[in-house]
């Protein structure tokens, strides 16, 4: 998208990253490292966790439950 926010974001947000299984770890932990550089520039208190499973079954059973833990586990971290 070229969509740019019209100015830096101030308040905590949390980024779910997760890997695309059709490529190696390498390729994806560099995908999420510019992802999260990206995200960083207008959002300087971002938080980034690896998600389990794809950008299909993340929401679903069994790695929904999973991510609820991690988001909870996130919101605890700051002070939510």
């Amino acid at each position: 998208t070229t969509y740019r926010p019209a100015s830096v974001y101030s308040g905590a947000v949390r980024l779910v990253v997760l890997n695309d299984s059709r490529i190696d770890d390498v390729v994806n932990r560099r995908r999420h490292e510019g992802s999260i550089a990206g995200w960083r520039r207008w959002a300087p208190r971002l938080v980034a966790v690896l998600g389990e499973g794809n950008h299909m079954t993340a929401l679903k059973a069994p790695h929904a439950a999973a991510l609820a833990r991690r988001i909870t586990e996130l919101d605890h971290d700051f002070g939510a």
